[in-house]
């Protein structure tokens, strides 16, 4: 070798070989990565000073302990370009082939063309790994020098599974379709295309929107960690902003809600000493707050879970969220927009302010009432593909129509022995027969049971009584229908209006006589405000319907429906039902 080659070896191989800097990734991306105009207010280097709750998140990139980082949080505090931040560092520092899943094709090109592109092309370190080539670095697919990132639709599974990946970012997972006839949901496609790299990253973020939904449930099986601060009045204990500010409900002379008077009474207090907290307060609170996990365990090991809402941002003061509660609660699902976009939590529809509790007896489920005092029991079910729901009522010789018991079960057996168990006579077994309703007619015809079959598209049912006029009723009479599964034994099938059936059930209960037990399920208590009626224009006239509230599971709610519906026909309400 010649000096001159000699020399250069040993100019080039400290340099080749020189470690990087001991940064942090939150470190490195302050340092780097840079924010171009068209995409924030806040151009130039990224910068946590804001939001300094994001720091941490972002440094289990770098723990290789951590593989799920989970974020649930609201609207407007930068998840998404959090994920951006992630995804620099990734390129920089693991260097594995990525995958990021958007809801849609469209939404992953729009993110891909104003968002991620943009920044990799303000910075020059990730400039650098460009290729020389357009055709490899497309929206959808860009082959830089370190690391190929690919970004998909929820929309398109075969996509998802085409791949191996190292880094895997799932954003807005709440919007995902639901999985499809021939392929499982994109989420579990994703996570699988991860297994063979053994240090991989799973990052994803969403806002809430129910708490059966995706993002929820990665966050609770994670360690559920929450922002706390300390106070400015007492230093030695911390405190979260997790609750809506305090306000006094101001109103109108005509009575309505003065939205602005009452937004500037505004007030969130310190917990430990009542002492008001001032907008200006939160930076400092901020700077010195710290991520506590609920659970150090958690369920999954390895999984790290973050939950914050947007009233830890800076750019809304109290006044501003109150505003925004107050607009956003007398619209449409309203409440439900501001829990999921703001708060940062899945809605539950005990939180809607607008929907009435039912009735709470003095009693809990299967209170021995004497049978001095009950007229009839009737069970009533919702089948679905595996399972069953079911309520029991009790009318009392009173006229009070109590809960006797509900609930899931799981067999054909089971709805039998629980009905022998509660002491329901066997024609008093309503079941919901328009899914599987072969498979019902036939279990109907075996045990003596009683189908129930919902009419969506009918307002009401005649009846005709000898020597009287034909009135309008919630239900049909009981016809005969071939049970086919049981050789075609003739089972009893009632006709009902699911319109009408909810206007009937919501009668009683605001007439006090349905009340509920004191001790029922925490699914009871959800899916019994799953629906709300309201007002809509059909034809140029206004008519009320019972619309579902987005996706609330609400088997229970049919369960007492049909039990109402099957007491008003077999005649055992009295006079009292109201008119159609």
């Amino acid at each position: 070798m010649s000096r001159e080659s000699d020399l250069y070896l040993r100019d080039m191989v400290p340099s080749v070989w020189k470690l990087p800097p001991a940064m942090t990734p939150s470190e490195w991306v302050e340092s780097t990565v840079q924010i171009p105009q068209r995409v924030s207010s806040r151009a130039g280097y990224l910068t946590y000073d804001r939001e300094p709750f994001w720091r941490e998140p972002l440094n289990m990139m770098a723990d290789p302990t951590v593989e799920d980082i989970v974020i649930a949080c609201g609207t407007q505090l930068g998840k998404t370009t959090l994920a951006t931040a992630a995804v620099c560092w990734s390129l920089e520092h693991l260097q594995v082939p990525t995958l990021i899943v958007m809801p849609s094709t469209d939404m992953a090109r729009s993110f891909s063309e104003s968002r991620l592109q943009p920044v990799i092309e303000e910075t020059p370190e990730l400039t650098a790994m460009k290729p020389s080539s357009d055709h490899k670095y497309k929206l959808l697919e860009m082959h830089l020098a370190t690391a190929t990132i690919n970004l998909v639709g929820a929309n398109s599974p075969s996509n998802i599974s085409s791949r191996p990946i190292g880094l895997l970012v799932l954003d807005e997972t709440d919007k995902y379709p639901e999985r499809s006839r021939d392929e499982a949901a994109a989420i579990h496609l994703a996570l699988e295309r991860t297994k063979s790299y053994p240090v991989r990253k799973h990052f994803i973020c969403s806002s809430p929107t129910y708490p059966n939904k995706a993002i929820w449930a990665f966050y609770l099986q994670g360690d559920r960690r929450s922002y706390r601060m300390p106070s400015p009045h007492c230093i030695e204990k911390t405190m979260t902003f997790s609750d809506l500010p305090e306000y006094e409900l101001v109103k109108t002379k005509s009575g309505r809600i003065d939205v602005s008077a009452s937004a500037k009474t505004a007030v969130v207090k310190c917990p430990h000493t009542g002492k008001p907290i001032l907008d200006g307060d939160k930076y400092d609170m901020l700077k010195a707050g710290k991520w506590v996990p609920e659970d150090g365990s958690g369920v999954v090991r390895r999984r790290r879970s973050y939950q914050i809402s947007t009233l830890y941002s800076l750019d809304f003061t109290w006044e501003e969220v109150v505003t925004k509660y107050l607009m956003e609660k007398d619209l449409p699902f309203g409440t439900q927009n501001f829990i999921n976009g703001w708060q940062g939590l899945p809605y539950d529809v005990g939180m809607d302010e607008t929907i009435e509790d039912m009735p709470v007896g003095d009693y809990g489920k299967r209170h021995p009432w004497p049978d001095t005092e009950v007229a009839c029991r009737v069970l009533c079910v919702d089948v679905q593909r595996d399972h069953f729901w079911f309520v029991c009522r009790g009318l009392l010789q009173d006229g009070r129509i109590v809960l006797v018991d509900e609930g899931r079960i799981d067999t054909y057996e089971d709805i039998e022995s629980l009905r022998e168990r509660l002491g329901v006579e066997p024609d008093l077994v309503g079941i919901d027969c328009g899914f599987n309703s072969n498979e019902v007619k036939a279990q109907s015809a075996k045990y003596g049971w009683t189908c129930l079959n919902g009419v969506s598209e009918r307002a009401y049912f005649f009846r005709q009584e000898q020597g009287r006029e034909r009135i309008k009723r919630v239900s049909s009479p009981a016809t005969q229908e071939p049970a086919y599964h049981a050789g075609g034994v003739m089972v009893p099938v009632i006709q009902w209006s699911s319109q009408a059936g909810q206007d009937l059930l919501d009668f009683y209960i605001k007439g006090g006589r349905w009340s509920t037990a004191g001790d029922v399920s925490p699914d009871y208590r959800v899916q019994m405000k799953s629906h709300k009626r309201e007002s809509k224009v059909k034809k140029g006239r206004e008519i009320y319907v019972w619309d579902r509230i987005g996706k609330t599971p609400d088997h229970l709610w049919d369960c007492e429906t049909m039990a109402v519906v099957l007491l008003d026909a077999l005649d055992l309400l009295g006079a009292s039902r109201p008119r159609l």
